[in-house]
Order: structure tokens, then sequence, then C-alpha cells
């Protein structure tokens, strides 16, 4: 301990906590940003008049520096830490949207394969044909005899109340010329 001159002690080596938090986050002063590092130089300065000349004065500007130094030291490596965090959620969710995209174009690529396949099917099957002929006809689940007619060929059943065409099953609505297709 040392005298001032008024006679109250003072420490002979101040605690920096700006030096602690840059040891403990492996910092360098050149990897801090300009205002942190002009700030430092300053603070040098004055802990050299501090340490030549130690009073109570001396001792609380070093000391409200070093605070000052070690708080914006702080924020810097707290904000370094968000935007890694914020760049590495942003490479997550572009990640997240190019696997959402390939699985969008896996499963439009099967929409349309199966598309073609049906597309296929129907240029190969009679009845499959007869089918989406039939199903453009219907209008409220039903179809006129005369266009049922156009479609088969020739005329339905009129012994039987019943059409089966592909997976279409078409019914006689009793006392009318129309079938209704289920």
């Amino acid at each position: 301990m040392t005298e001032t001159a008024q006679g109250t002690p003072v420490a002979e080596e101040l605690v920096l906590e700006h030096i602690k938090i840059m040891q403990e986050e492996n910092l360098a002063k050149k990897d801090l940003p300009t205002a942190i590092q002009n700030k430092m130089g300053g603070f040098g300065l004055q802990y050299g008049k501090h340490k030549k000349n130690p009073t109570e004065n001396s001792q609380a500007t070093c000391v409200r520096i070093d605070i000052e130094i070690a708080d914006a030291i702080q924020d810097f490596v707290e904000a370094q830490a968000k935007g890694k965090a914020d760049a590495q959620a942003k490479a997550d969710a572009e990640e997240q949207a190019k696997a959402d995209a390939d699985a969008q174009a896996k499963a439009d690529a099967e929409a349309q394969a199966k598309a073609d396949a049906e597309a296929e099917a129907l240029k190969n099957d009679p009845n499959a044909k007869m089918e989406a002929s039939v199903r453009a006809k219907l209008v409220d689940g039903k179809i006129s005899t005369a266009d049922l007619k156009a479609i088969l060929g020739r005329s339905p059943s009129t012994w039987k109340s019943e059409e089966k065409i592909g997976t279409l099953t078409l019914k006689k609505v009793w006392l009318q010329e129309v079938w209704e297709g289920k």
C-alpha cells in the first residue's frame, strides 16, 4: 500500500477487468473494434499516470475507464456470439428450405410420373378411354342415354339397369333417359 498526498492509502495494483475478460475470451487487442482499441490506448495513458503518482482520484478514474472497456468488450463478445448464432440459424433455415424444395420437387416429379402413367394407360386401354369420356360428360353425376350411346358405340343395355365402364358404375334412372354414375 502506498500513501497519497492526503495520506489515504491506495492499492498499488488494480485488478484490470478488461484484461481478465480478454484472457477469458482469448482475444487480442487487434481482434477488438477500433473504438475499444482507442479507449484502451487512453486507459494505458491514464494507468501510467496512476502508477507514477497513485491517488484516489486517479485510481477511481482508472477503475471507471476499466469497467467501461470491460463492458464494451463483453458487448462485443455477445454481439459476435449472437451474430454466429444468427448466421447458423440462417444457414439452418436455408438448408431446411433447400430440403423442402427438394422434397417438393420429388413429390412433383412423382405426381407427374403418375399422371404420365395414367395418360399412357388411357392411350392403351379402351375401357379407360371410355371411362374418362363418360366422366367428362357427367353433369351432377348423370349422363344422358344419347351421350352414353355415343361414347360406347352401342346402346346401353336395355334389359339391365346397370353398366360398368372401367371403375365407373352407371345405373339407369327409373323412367328417365339418363344414367347415374357412382
